[in-house]
């Protein structure tokens, strides 16, 4: 009798098949363990963009504050306070700007820059104007 019998052939046939199908269920697998992956990966990174935004956003909120506090101040005419909280707001950007990797926040640090000189300039004049008073 023949090893190459049709029983045989079956047997041998269904076992290829079996493992050939074993191999693409791995590979469908591994696939979709990869999108997954992927998936998540690309979540963290747009939360991790979020995140950056956010507190790029915060750093800025400060010195808009801080600027606001020396326009109140300057409203008030107290120029001690206002020229206190310029060195403050001045300092900050100081430390931005050292850190600074985006010209998007190099422009935004250069736009409270000129502010500050401008908002000195009126702190010089109402520095000007109690001397003149006395």
């Amino acid at each position: 009798m023949s090893r190459n019998n049709e029983k045989n052939i079956k047997k041998h046939n269904d076992k290829l098949h079996k493992a050939q199908d074993k191999l693409k269920q791995a590979e469908m697998l591994r696939k979709e363990k990869l999108k997954q992956i992927t998936k998540k990966f690309n979540e963290d990174k747009a939360s991790e963009k979020q995140c950056n935004y956010i507190m790029e956003k915060n750093k800025f909120s400060e010195v808009k504050s801080g600027v606001q506090q020396i326009i109140d101040f300057i409203a008030k005419k107290n120029a001690r306070e206002a020229n206190t909280k310029l060195a403050e707001v001045s300092e900050q950007l100081d430390e931005l700007l050292d850190f600074a990797e985006e010209d998007e926040d190099l422009m935004e640090i250069s736009r409270y820059q000129v502010l500050l000189n401008q908002l000195h300039q009126k702190i010089v004049g109402l520095n000007g104007q109690a001397t003149e008073s006395i």
